[in-house]
């Protein structure tokens, strides 16, 4: 008869100022944790962006440092569950090669243009149509100006 291993957990939460890992055993108990704090580019005044290649190298040490810290064999690990920060954009080529930094949803440049879209248009009727409220941080088409 083989011994089954234990089922683990990790949840890794991808924000807009950490990245965070844990490992929870099947009755919740939390047996390991680690935070890598990133930093937002903020060169221009409204401007929130994340380096792309920052933010896949912090993920990859903060799950590789939750897992020594819970002092657990990866594979124990039955499933990782992943969340993230709300809407953002990355430009990338027909190969996944990122061309921009991650726009973040925190990112207000198109403020301008949220509030033409206000004044002439009926953008109450388009948020509910759409389910997408006007706003600065959560337009991507208003977003993708940046881009250029």
């Amino acid at each position: 008869m083989t011994k089954k291993s234990k089922q683990l957990f990790m949840g890794v939460d991808i924000g807009i100022s950490s990245i965070k890992a844990a490992v929870f055993d099947p009755d919740g108990n939390q047996l390991g944790f680690h935070k890598i704090e990133i930093s937002l580019i903020c060169n221009l005044t409204g401007m929130a962006e994340l380096g792309p290649e920052v933010i896949f190298r912090s993920f990859l040490d903060v799950v590789k440092k939750c897992i020594r810290e819970s002092k657990i064999c990866p594979d124990e690990l039955e499933a990782i569950g992943l969340s993230s920060q709300m809407h953002s954009l990355l430009a990338i080529d027909g190969l996944g090669n990122c061309l921009t930094n991650i726009i973040t949803w925190a990112d207000t440049r198109a403020k301008n243009q949220a509030d033409f879209i206000k004044e002439k248009f009926d953008y109450k009727k388009m948020s509910f149509n759409t389910g997408c409220r006007i706003y600065a941080e959560n337009n991507m088409n208003m977003k993708r100006n940046y881009l250029i």
